[in-house]
């Protein structure tokens, strides 16, 4: 089954492996794991992150860790990184401005701190444009 899993740790994944999370993630239960989900989700869903990496597991693998919800229009597994890192590694299905021009992140950048959204100045100029040019993601320029 192909997964989805959003981050702003991408590179770090990429080169180590998946580590286990740990905490509540909008329900009542403490969970700890690498959460998946047979679709790309959003912020809007609880997913938080800029490049979202994908890799295949075997359905029978991710059953036992799917947190099911009623009337959710996709499915989440909460699953141990050691498992996950089995059937690994990921590879990138879609990064947050991919295909943009280094000015124009670096540009969107100054703007965001202008505003006073500092942390989102911060996390574009210091992971996400070295992300995207490392994996020659920016546009050609």
């Amino acid at each position: 089954m192909r997964c989805y899993h959003r981050t702003n740790r991408a590179d770090d994944i990429l080169e180590n492996g998946f580590r286990d999370g740990k905490g509540t993630y909008m329900t009542s239960m403490m969970l700890e794991g690498v959460f998946l989900s047979d679709r790309p989700l959003d912020e809007n869903e609880g997913a938080h992150g800029l490049v979202v990496l994908k890799l295949e597991i075997p359905e029978s693998v991710l059953v036992p860790y799917e947190l099911v919800e009623e009337d959710k229009p996709y499915r989440e597994f909460c699953v141990p990184a050691e498992t996950v890192n089995q059937h690994g590694p990921p590879t990138i299905h879609e990064a947050d401005f991919q295909g943009r021009s280094r000015e124009f992140l670096l540009r969107m950048a100054d703007r965001h701190k202008a505003a006073g959204r500092v942390s989102r100045a911060k996390v574009l100029r210091e992971i996400q444009v070295p992300f995207l040019e490392h994996h020659g993601l920016l546009e050609e320029e």
